[in-house]
């Protein structure tokens, strides 16, 4: 039997399962508003008009990448929206890829991933080498270094013992240093014909979520990490030492069979395929309670899932590097335009911020700068 590996885009931690930390679901300090100012907005890369967006990011300079994968390519734009270069488009020569994941900007260097390898390009989009990644399981993943990554897995079907582990590794020397591990959740399948379907339902199936915090504000490299079915965030150093664990005191919210029917974008159950129909009957009924996790000049970022929301905003809740809830805020850009799922469509860098939107009522797509105002630690 053929079993095939299906991410959708739209479990209790063995370690650490008592919070250091719980905070009540009402922040010390209230409603933090980014006062957005919107600084410019375009449509399209160069001649490209913008059709499907999934990830951008931005290097020191203001300089910013984004991965269309419609077509699929990559485009370096300058501090001002002006198409620099394309690059890494769809191939198997030199510099082109396969099949694009998350791409990461490290030092002087950009680092795609690839199925089984991972692209080395100058932050210019010249093309330095490639790499192989065939140890490494499938699940999440990011760079901290040129050669450093750390990554866990996904799927139990994986692990043998069902107990997943966070890893740094070392792709230079092979070796690898075990940061912490968990309970895997139980993986959905889904059977069409005489092939088996994992599926991974994104802000639906429970899934591990990191950040790392670099130690530019804290003096201190640490990941932050949590199973997101739980709103509980643990901290470690590199080396696995425990730091801090905290918590809201929030339930899950639910969602329906019929609203995941609606999010599909399917209509009426008589136009749903069979995967569709086992995909919503067999994933659970709670959306998640976070997505994503930054550390940005010295607090936590922790983006909630929005699965549901209409229009989608993205709502996200600020801690203190030790765990105290701090903030809650919205980033809610107009009441025309909606955020263009999935959440690596938006960037916080230094005192701006890089969204990639949705006109509401034509559907064109279009990355907008705004100059924003963020919380400070003390």
């Amino acid at each position: 039997m053929k079993i095939l590996i299906i991410v959708v885009t739209l479990a209790l931690l063995t370690i650490g399962l008592h919070a250091d930390v719980t905070n009540p679901d009402k922040p010390l300090k209230g409603e933090w508003d980014f006062n957005l100012k919107k600084v410019w907005e375009i449509n399209k890369a160069g001649d490209e008009i913008f059709a499907r967006p999934i990830q951008i990011m931005v290097s020191n300079e203001g300089n910013i990448y984004i991965f269309e994968s419609k077509k699929p390519i990559n485009y370096l734009l300058d501090c001002t929206g002006k198409l620099i270069k394309s690059f890494g488009n769809k191939g198997e020569g030199p510099g082109e890829i396969r099949n694009q994941g998350q791409f990461y900007l490290i030092g002087d260097k950009l680092i795609v991933g690839d199925s089984g390898r991972f692209h080395y390009f100058k932050k210019s989009g010249q093309y330095i080498k490639y790499i192989t990644k065939s140890n490494l399981l499938r699940g999440a993943h990011f760079f901290i270094s040129e050669n450093e990554l750390i990554s866990a897995p996904h799927y139990k079907v994986d692990m043998a013992d069902g107990i997943g582990k966070i890893s740094i590794s070392n792709l230079a020397d092979k070796k690898e240093t075990v940061l912490a591990q968990f309970t895997m959740p139980e993986t959905v399948f889904v059977q069409i014909n005489e092939m088996k379907i994992s599926i991974l339902v994104m802000e639906v199936t429970p899934v591990m979520n990191m950040g790392f915090d670099d130690g530019s504000f804290s003096g201190k490299k640490r990941l932050y990490y949590g199973m997101n079915d739980k709103y509980i965030i643990h901290a470690v150093d590199l080396k696995g030492k425990k730091l801090c664990s905290f918590s809201i005191d929030r339930s899950p919210q639910n969602i329906s069979d019929e609203e995941k029917k609606k999010l599909w974008g399917k209509g009426p159950e008589s136009k749903l395929n069979e995967m569709d129909k086992q995909i919503i009957n067999k994933t659970g009924n709670k959306v998640t309670c976070f997505s994503r996790i930054d550390v940005i000049k010295g607090l936590v970022y922790v983006f909630e899932s929005i699965l549901g929301e209409n229009p989608p905003v993205w709502k996200l809740d600020i801690f203190s590097l030790e765990g105290k809830y701090l903030y809650h805020a919205k980033i809610q850009p107009g009441n025309d335009v909606s955020l263009y799922f999935p959440l690596g469509n938006l960037v916080i860098k230094e005192d701006h911020l890089y969204a990639v939107l949705e006109q509401e009522d034509s559907g064109e797509i279009f990355l907008t700068k705004y100059k924003i105002q963020l919380p400070t630690i003390e």
